[in-house]
């Protein structure tokens, strides 16, 4: 992307008149850490109340882009699918991701993980919680259901999990992570039952997709706007260029439903998060059904533990 083309798209954050988050992604953005510090600066000679995050999959990770996150306190997300063995049999490269989380830990920099989850490491999520649990600042696991487009379409190997993998991964991990977090000062954190557990205290719905409420951009490289980065490329729900914004994407994104004939009969079916519906859209029945197995899983752990 060219720092035109990013100092356009800072600008629609800035015209929110609202404290602001900037995320860069790719590909790999630490391909190009020089446009990383470009970015990181710009925002906050702004001097408007701004986070600032990276999303990588950790292999380039080298002492000067750690120093340089400490620097503008750029907060780091790590693509990583499983513990080292997962890592390395999925995506290849695993000792450079952990070099890169090592670098990150012994810079006492704080960073959170994401994981894509398929047929092949839904058993061993608890795995990767055991993993982080070496690395005092790791802050965060989140977890993020197969989208079936791109590459993972294509692919004869890449498959969703079952539902009934699906729930014992999860229940295996909440039980990890309690396990861990009783020795932690500072707990890991994991989002998606975060986020259950919020709806069962308050007992009311929880809108915590930005794009159907119109407060979040996704930027591609040649200035293309989406509502957010799992819709980006698609022609349905495209909103123009920074030169030409035109919003029509993101009210095409707001009318989407994931509800299915099974939701009459779910606990969670007056308060439902709807997980994403720009990852989702993209999916069929059986996929979506699984981000139902995932949540109805963690509402029951929670209930377990209101009583």
């Amino acid at each position: 992307m060219s720092l035109k083309t990013i100092e356009k798209s800072l600008r629609f954050a800035v015209a929110s008149d609202r404290k602001f988050h900037v995320q860069m992604t790719g590909g790999e953005p630490t391909l190009k850490p020089e446009i990383i510090e470009w970015t990181a600066s710009r925002i906050r000679s702004i001097g408007r109340p701004a986070t600032i995050a990276v999303q990588t999959n950790g292999t380039l990770l080298d002492r000067p882009l750690v120093k340089l996150f400490k620097k503008y306190d750029v907060q780091v997300g790590i693509s990583m699918d499983g513990a080292p063995s997962v890592q390395k049999r999925l995506r290849g490269n695993a000792e450079a991701t952990i070099r890169g989380i090592k670098l990150l830990s012994d810079a006492n920099v704080e960073f959170r993980v994401t994981a894509v989850v398929t047929r092949d490491n839904v058993e061993q999520l608890r795995d990767l919680a055991l993993f982080l649990a070496a690395f005092q600042t790791a802050r965060g696991l989140g977890l993020d259901l197969l989208v079936l487009k791109g590459r993972a379409k294509a692919s004869k190997s890449i498959r969703v999990s079952s539902e009934e993998a699906l729930k014992d991964g999860i229940i295996r991990l909440v039980e990890a992570l309690r396990l861990i977090n009783k020795k932690r000062s500072v707990p890991i954190q994991f989002r998606e039952w975060d986020r259950i557990k919020r709806l069962a205290a308050v007992g009311k719905t929880e809108q915590y997709c930005h794009a159907c409420n119109a407060e979040s951009l996704a930027v591609l490289p040649n200035g293309t706007l989406f509502p957010c980065g799992q819709t980006a490329g698609d022609p349905e729900f495209a909103c123009g260029t920074v030169d030409a914004p035109n919003m029509s994407g993101m009210r095409a994104l707001s009318g989407k439903t994931l509800r299915g004939d099974w939701c009459g009969a779910c606990p969670l079916v007056a308060y439902c998060p709807d997980d994403c519906p720009g990852r989702l859209h993209y999916n069929d029945t059986k996929t979506r059904r699984l981000a139902c197995i995932m949540y109805q899983t963690l509402w029951e752990v929670s209930q377990k533990d209101l009583q």
